[in-house]
């Protein structure tokens, strides 16, 4: 494909397209992704910059969004391309690429989008903030079906139901590696147990419940009867 001289995202020639954030990915991308970025000393800061970036997305996302609900919005709905070229507008880099050098800090683990991204014109026009944005030729190379299915599976063994983006994807991360499961719509995170089990809820109509509290009030009226 000739694609030798193109240039490409996370280098000094191509880091242009990486205003285009945040990207999708899968669950074992975003599971690799976050075991390279947790030991960063700043990765309080990158993580919170995360955030920042992706809610600003989904922000604009919604405001071109027509449906009821906006929190239901399709991925083939013409306000994701919308929404994302006008973030893309603001000018705000990736917060994994380094802003001195201009080069991705996670190159040998980068998602696979930015891996297979190549830009054959003028790199500088990748730059949704330039007049020549639209008229940007790019090569975008998908994975294999084959490939794709076996990612697929990979993810559902490891039960990784994370957020297909970035940003939130990390997030997500960063919420089950500190103690936390990854909740349901409308379901809070419990905490794990000292078992590594998720702890699990009281349940208030167990009779061996009832009786372990009785027992242990009594226990402590008696403890302090003889004290």
């Amino acid at each position: 494909m000739n694609l030798g001289s193109a240039a490409r995202p996370g280098t000094p020639e191509g880091f242009r397209c990486c205003y285009e954030q945040p990207v999708g990915v899968s669950g074992v991308e975003a599971l690799l992704i976050y075991r390279t970025i947790r030991p960063w000393r700043d990765f309080a800061d990158v993580a919170k910059r995360l955030a920042e970036l992706g809610e600003a997305q989904f922000k604009e996302i919604q405001q071109r969004h027509t449906g009821k609900d906006p929190e239901q919005i399709a991925m083939t709905d013409a306000a994701v391309e919308d929404g994302r070229v006008a973030f893309a507008r603001r000018g705000e880099l990736c917060p994994l690429l380094d802003p001195q050098t201009h080069r991705c800090r996670v190159w040998d683990v980068r998602p696979n989008v930015c891996r297979m991204h190549f830009v054959v014109s003028d790199p500088t026009g990748s730059d949704a903030r330039e007049p020549g944005f639209d008229k940007v030729v790019a090569r975008n190379i998908r994975l294999p079906v084959r490939q794709q299915v076996a990612l697929m599976q990979i993810e559902k063994r490891m039960m990784l139901g994370v957020a297909p983006f970035l940003n939130a994807g990390q997030l997500q991360m960063l919420q089950f590696c500190e103690g936390q499961t990854i909740p349901e719509v409308g379901e809070s995170p419990p905490r794990f147990a000292a078992d590594g089990q998720p702890a699990p809820k009281a349940n208030r109509n167990n009779p061996a419940a009832k009786n372990f509290r009785r027992s242990a009030r009594g226990a402590a009226a008696r403890e302090s009867q003889e004290e």
